[in-house]
């Protein structure tokens, strides 16, 4: 003889935890944190047993999409943000620089209508739409946005020895976060460090090793050095950037000019060594 519960159970479909993340569009890392935890607890269904083989069922997953997403309107007012200020849920969880426990504490601010949502494009949790900007100061800073979290894109031009525009192509392509507030645009200083660790402008880089940018030039021609050719003014113009792997490679060539007088009329200067 089967109980209420036990005949409940044959009727709805269950799903493994695995399951449940793709369903719910969260990867299965993130899932796992948030299944540990409270924060589906009012979506379960009494009766019904969890277990590692069958943690879920399509039930309680369709209450948690319907409780996060049926207010929210699938058109997204553009007049209150662009398109170019708008982020998926599943774009950020695919965020290299957050952690997987970052991550799932957003998704469970947004489950707890703690987290603004702007826009669903329907489907599952992964359609959400969120402020880009929020996003940003939630995983590089949480809570408010102190004024050493973030620095003036002039800050950014000198210490990377770029122009405004290449900065804003930085911003725009993605290799820069940052943050608007008062109506003004600054760069997530713990954005910048996570750049400069991978990239240095040509620039950048003749300053630090105390070398011409003409001569620096000459060297990556020499030594093929590839560097990222970004579009700026509306792809009128074209900065670079390059990959800091190439830098020891760079100095291992220039050590072997430093006892030349003269290169094609530039002076090598041994300070660079100092410098590298």
């Amino acid at each position: 003889m089967h109980t209420h519960a036990s005949s409940e159970t044959q009727l709805i479909s269950p799903f493994t935890e695995k399951n449940a993340a793709q369903f719910l569009g969260l990867p299965l890392e993130v899932m796992s944190i948030l299944s540990k935890g409270d924060v589906f607890s009012r979506f379960l269904i009494l009766g019904l047993s969890k277990t590692p083989d069958d943690p879920w069922h399509q039930d309680q997953l369709d209450e948690v999409i319907h409780s996060v997403c049926a207010h929210i309107t699938q058109k997204v007012d553009i007049r209150v943000l662009a398109d170019k200020d708008l982020i998926t849920l599943k774009d950020v969880m695919s965020l290299g620089r957050a952690s997987t426990k970052m991550k799932a504490a957003l998704v469970a601010n947004i489950i707890w209508k703690q987290f603004p949502v702007y826009g669903w494009k329907g489907g599952n949790l992964a359609a959400l739409l969120l402020e880009r900007s929020a996003v940003t100061n939630y995983v590089f800073k949480r809570g408010p946005v102190s004024g050493s979290a973030c620095l003036f894109q002039s800050e950014v031009m000198a210490r990377l020895y770029a122009s405004k525009e290449l900065v804003q192509a930085l911003i725009d392509l993605g290799f820069l976060s940052y943050i608007v507030k008062n109506k003004t645009e600054y760069v997530i200083s713990d954005s910048l460090m996570v750049f400069e660790k991978k990239f240095i402008t040509p620039a950048g880089l003749s300053k630090k090793l105390n070398i011409s940018l003409g001569l620096l030039e000459n060297v990556f021609k020499i030594l093929q050095v590839p560097t990222l050719q970004l579009p700026i003014n509306g792809g009128s113009a074209i900065e670079e950037i390059i990959d800091r792997g190439f830098e020891l490679k760079i100095k291992i060539h220039l050590n072997h000019l430093v006892s030349q007088p003269s290169v094609n009329g530039d002076t090598c200067n041994h300070d660079f060594l100092n410098n590298v």
